[in-house]
């Protein structure tokens, strides 16, 4: 897919959901529906909001004392945790309701991650114990490795604090477990259990799962008295590939999508950089443009990976100094061979933290007073509006009167902010202004 030109609209619910004298707002995760799923908070505490459809809805458990959301799935469904007088419990939420995650008999049950087919993991425990599980649908199944003395699941964040999946839409999960020999990785499929063990290594540990049963990690090797090094590796089909970058000193795989393609950041003599490995062809990606030297050396700059979609686009930050465009933060997006300038405009920095599938970004933006919450939507010149967003805005009268973008008044950057009501169910304002004119709800 590629990149621009964007609409920004500010993700700002209702004033009501936190009276305190401050309120700072978040948005955390997004999902291939682009909804939406942050946090507001405020000298009264925190509290978690989903924004859907034009709408902010509220996330508060009935009878909870306080309710917090950690995560959203591609079909909307919500996991967290809330504590009411009787404690703290999982819960999942879907379309208004509240389903509480608990294993029978168990004295603690406590929901880690939800698939996106609505498959929870999770651990409890009991007498004997702590235990991993797989709640499908209330039928619960407990993971245990034969002959091992404990068996071990637990969800990890890579860079940009993007949750690092230990269960597909497959049920397959990762884990670790422990036995007379020592710790060791495994995975887990039908049924069975297997060992993952890097030939050669000293260590290896699963970090990642795909939707097709691949595998990411990180393995650690020793030559000698010389010290170790953790290197990274990906499995697929019994077999393991060693995720090395040519000529760089350090390498480090981030994610791992649907089709195999890997990305992360490597180091060589000219710093660190950002990488998408396609089927063992590594491609460096760099930022929109060539920062400017700093006093009488290099350019500095640092880029960051943040992340990896299905079609193989590359969201990243950059930090640098040296002046405009560099100075600040600003993310920046690879797609289809050329990376582009994401940040919202006009903005003194700006920090993209989530793409989904549909190209859509989260993240916050400084305007020079405050820090924002914003959503980026693409627009296309190739596509009609109306069928690009039909199911992304609410339904409106107004909605009708959009026009297709044309070479003519379409530029390739990127659009302006547009403020959105502050009233619960509200319309938001969709804004692109270019250098001929605007388009807007």
């Amino acid at each position: 897919m590629s990149a621009g030109p964007y609409s920004y609209q500010l993700i700002d619910p209702p004033s009501g959901t936190d009276a305190g004298a401050y309120r700072n707002v978040n948005a955390n995760q997004i999902n291939d529906l682009g909804q939406v799923l942050g946090t507001v908070s405020g000298s009264t505490g925190s509290h978690s909001f989903l924004y859907s459809n034009g709408n902010y809805t509220s996330l508060d458990a009935p009878g909870a004392i306080s309710t917090t959301a950690t995560q959203l799935n591609n079909v909307g469904q919500i996991l967290g945790r809330y504590s009411d007088a009787a404690g703290s419990h999982s819960f999942v939420y879907q379309d208004g309701n509240y389903a509480e995650v608990v294993v029978p008999d168990a004295a603690l049950t406590t929901a880690l991650q939800i698939s996106g087919a609505g498959k929870i993991l999770g651990n409890y425990f009991d007498s004997s114990g702590l235990h991993p599980f797989i709640d499908d649908n209330g039928t619960y199944t407990t993971l245990s490795v034969p002959g091992a003395t404990s068996t071990i699941v637990q969800i990890g964040y890579s860079a940009g604090g993007n949750i690092s999946s230990a269960i597909n839409d497959a049920d397959q999960v990762i884990g670790t477990y422990v036995d007379a020999t020592g710790s060791h990785s495994f995975l887990y499929s039908d049924g069975s259990y297997t060992t993952l063990a890097v030939p050669a290594a000293i260590s290896t540990t699963a970090t990642q799962i795909n939707n097709a049963g691949q595998i990411l990690g990180t393995y650690s090797t020793s030559a000698g008295n010389s010290p170790s090094s953790t290197l990274s590796f990906m499995y697929s089909n019994g077999t393991y590939t060693s995720i090395a970058v040519p000529g760089a000193t350090s390498t480090t795989a981030y994610q791992i999508n649907d089709a195999g393609q890997v990305a992360g950041t490597y180091s060589d003599q000219t710093g660190s950089h950002v990488f998408l490995d396609n089927n063992g062809t590594y491609v460096t990606i760099s930022p929109p443009f060539s920062p400017p030297p700093s006093g009488n050396g290099p350019p500095t700059l640092s880029a960051f990976f943040t992340q990896l979609t299905n079609a193989g686009d590359v969201l990243s930050n950059y930090y640098g100094q040296g002046g405009s465009p560099c100075s600040g933060s600003q993310p920046f997006l690879y797609s289809d061979g050329t990376s582009t300038n994401v940040g919202v405009p006009g903005a003194t920095t700006t920090n993209a933290t989530r793409i989904n599938d549909l190209g859509q970004l989260i993240g916050s933006f400084y305007d020079g007073v405050t820090s924002n919450a914003f959503l980026a939507t693409p627009i296309r010149a190739d596509v009609m509006q109306p069928a690009l967003l039909a199911d992304l805005l609410p339904a409106a009268p107004a909605a009708s009167a959009l026009v297709a973008p044309t070479l003519e008044n379409t530029n390739t950057g990127s659009g302006v902010l547009s403020s959105i009501s502050d009233t619960i169910g509200a319309d938001p304002q969709l804004g692109l202004l270019n250098n001929q004119g605007a388009f807007g709800l």
